[in-house]
């Protein structure tokens, strides 16, 4: 649920709305008219109660019409009740 949640906003979020999420400042804004599609091929890997999770995201580019596909690799945190995405 946090995945789709973080990539629909993302593609519009500044630096600082990622800043909420993001530690380490591992994801950079990318400021684009994208909208969110779905997640594809999700893999998640849990060790030391760090998530590491692989996986790609499609949106459809509102400009072009397009669909356009990001290829991601993260680690994620749970910490008080909430995912944060950690270098």
């Amino acid at each position: 649920k946090f995945l789709e949640t973080f990539f629909k906003l993302y593609p519009s979020a500044t630096e600082e709305e990622l800043s909420y999420d993001v530690k380490d400042k591992e994801l950079k804004p990318i400021n684009k008219d994208l909208v969110f599609s779905e997640i594809r091929n999700l893999v998640i890997q849990i060790k030391k109660g760090k998530m590491k999770v692989e996986f790609r995201i499609v949106y459809i580019n509102q400009d072009t019409k397009i669909s356009e596909i990001y290829n991601y690799k993260i680690k994620l945190n749970h910490i008080n009740k909430q995912y944060h995405i950690v270098n």
